[in-house]
Order: structure tokens, then C-alpha cells, then sequence
């Protein structure tokens, strides 16, 4: 995984947190996801590049997603 720094000065979500690390996970070799370390330690994907890089767009309806995953199964 790749990691970058990321500085939070002057941020205006207060109550929210605040991403300390961003990196990229890749999954063989086209797959590539962008994630974060949240302060509390949480690690996650960010929704809207795993979104994107499986082809989807923002307008996508639910359920397209766990439709995908089934058909996409071993």
C-alpha cells in the first residue's frame, strides 16, 4: 500500500473524522482502490473511487453493486 500524509488544518466538519493516512490497495494487476486510516485507527475504501474503478458511476442504483458481486463470484 501506498501512503501519503494528509494535514486537516482549518477543517469545518466538526464531529466528522478526519482521514491521517490515504493510500491505494491493489487487487492483481488492473485492480487498484484508493483507502484511508481514519484517527480512530478505522481503515476503509473510499466509496466513490471503488465505485468508479468497477465501472459504476455515482448515479448507479442500488443494488447493481451486490448484483455485480454475484456475478462476479469464484
Amino acid at each position: 500500500m501506498t501512503t501519503k500524509n494528509v494535514s486537516q488544518k482549518g477543517s469545518k466538519d466538526k464531529g466528522r473524522l478526519k482521514a491521517t493516512h490515504y493510500g491505494t490497495v491493489k487487487l492483481g494487476p488492473e485492480l487498484a482502490f484508493e483507502c484511508a486510516v481514519l484517527e480512530d485507527g478505522r481503515r476503509g475504501f473510499i466509496q466513490r473511487q471503488m465505485v468508479k474503478t468497477l465501472g459504476f458511476t455515482e448515479k448507479t442504483r442500488s443494488g447493481r453493486f451486490e448484483r455485480f458481486c454475484a456475478k462476479n463470484r469464484p
